[in-house]
C-alpha cells in the first residue's frame, strides 16, 4: 500500500480485510491439500478461523468509521 491508500482509512481498513480474506481461503485450500497432516490440518483450521474473524473485525471497523463521519 502506497501513502495515498492512507489518505482514506476506510479503503485502508477494506483492503486489509480482503487481504485477511484472501489468508483465510489460502489457509483452507493448504488445510484441504494437507488433510493427512492432521496435526499442521488443526493449525491451518485455526489460522483460517483467525483471519476470518479478522476480516470481519476490519469490515465492521471500516463501516463504523464510514458511519461516523457520514453523522459528523
Amino acid at each position: 500500500m502506497d501513502e495515498q491508500h492512507f489518505a482514506d482509512p476506510v479503503t485502508a481498513l477494506s483492503e486489509l480485510a480482503a487481504i485477511a480474506e484472501q489468508v483465510a481461503e489460502l489457509s483452507d485450500q493448504a488445510r484441504s491439500d494437507l488433510a493427512s497432516w492432521a496435526t499442521v490440518a488443526a493449525h491451518l483450521a485455526q489460522a483460517r478461523d483467525q483471519a476470518t474473524a479478522l476480516a470481519r473485525s476490519l469490515r465492521h471497523a471500516a463501516g463504523t468509521l464510514d458511519h461516523n463521519r457520514r453523522s459528523a
